[in-house]
């Protein structure tokens, strides 16, 4: 693969390249001429044409921004990963037959975008935006990064050698640690878009500088690693209520207090916890 400076895009050209070591084949004649086109979801990128949401919700789907990619500011949900992972699942369908929705072909999905994703990023990052890509919501601990360090490596061409070992690695067993999730009824994460971009290398230069240069950085890490652990150890202690029984609560609380005779506050009860769903 042949960088393009006029309108490069490393995940891109990386990915394709990863695909096909990993296949251990060039782009040869008999291969299926390809356009690739690569739509987002709206949530990937800020609306600037969007001051509430109730334009944004009335966008069309993969609604075009009418400007070059460069100059559109990511809202960093992980619309990297995402490419590089439906890219990686698209061709190894395609170009190598593999059947991507088993449980090994997940598998394989996961390690070969883990493996092109941090070669366009030149480190092993967190891996959870790809796991999520690949498995859906879900916590994840990582596996180890010395896993990947062999086969990062972003050159025009990739070596026998390197495709062996390429194939050896995404094929081998990872320890890691992948648990679908999902969020209790009624309860919604509401996330803003400040419109500022993101660009995750440099934000991760910033944080490996910090724990470089504070004494007291590996405490706060440890520290908050563990904190996060705890909080989503406690959503399974959130007790599951349908609405009429979230409603009998409320409305008993109001007798407690002597207001059950504002037939308006208990009808406020009402449509409340059925605008949450709860």
């Amino acid at each position: 693969m042949a960088r393009t400076p006029e309108s490069s895009n490393d995940y891109v050209r990386i990915t394709i390249s990863y695909v096909l070591a990993y296949l251990r084949q060039g782009w040869r004649s008999g291969h299926p001429r390809l356009a690739i086109k690569i739509y987002a979801d709206n949530d990937y990128y800020s609306q600037l044409s969007c001051s509430t949401y109730e334009d944004r919700v009335r966008l069309p789907k993969f609604n075009h921004l009418n400007k070059p990619i460069s100059e559109v500011n990511k809202t960093g949900l992980g619309s990297s990963a995402a490419l590089i992972t439906a890219l990686t699942g698209a061709l190894l369908s395609l170009v190598g037959r593999e059947d991507i929705d088993s449980p090994g072909g997940n598998r394989l999905v996961h390690n070969l975008a883990q493996a092109a994703h941090c070669a366009a990023q030149g480190k092993v990052g967190s891996g959870f935006d790809v796991a999520a890509a690949v498995y859906g919501s879900c916590t994840y601990r990582r596996f180890g990064p010395e896993v990947l360090q062999p086969v990062l490596l972003d050159s025009g061409v990739y070596t026998a050698e390197f495709r062996e070992r390429l194939r050896s690695v995404v094929d081998s067993d990872w320890e890691m640690q992948i648990t679908p999730f999902t969020l209790p009824p009624g309860l919604r994460v509401v996330m803003g878009d400040v419109t500022g971009g993101t660009a995750t290398p440099s934000m991760v230069r910033s944080v490996l500088n910090w724990k470089k240069h504070h004494a007291d950085a590996s405490k706060v890490w440890t520290s908050l690693g563990a904190a996060n652990r705890e909080f989503i150890s406690r959503f399974s202690d959130i007790p599951v209520n349908d609405q009429r029984d979230v409603v009998a609560q409320l409305i008993e609380g109001l007798h407690k207090t002597n207001s059950d005779s504002d037939t308006s506050l208990r009808q406020t009860v009402v449509d409340v916890a059925a605008c949450f769903d709860v």
